[in-house]
């Protein structure tokens, strides 16, 4: 994949990428909690299945007793049990 001047920069100033680019940033904790940076809104919403808009895509997240413990400026922390993630870019 070409890296555009923006990633250049970020790579130079050892920086993340996201800070200049659409893409999410997901971090999970064991199977029960994620942190999602970079996140539009949600798309859809209940305790199996939630699905995420991002900049240039979106984030299935698949479990069970799945909720959204907090969504402020585009930061997202999800808790439940994770089973599966789909990227769909």
């Amino acid at each position: 994949m070409k890296e555009n001047n923006l990633e250049k920069i970020a790579k130079v100033l050892d920086l993340p990428s996201e800070l200049f680019t659409k893409g999410a940033k997901i971090e999970i904790n064991g199977n029960t909690e994620m942190i999602l940076d970079g996140c539009k809104g949600i798309l859809n919403y209940d305790d199996t299945n939630l699905k995420i808009s991002t900049g240039n895509g979106t984030i299935d997240i698949i479990g069970s007793e799945l909720y959204v413990k907090s969504f402020l400026d585009q930061n997202m922390l999800i808790s439940g049990y994770i089973k599966a993630l789909e990227l769909n870019y």
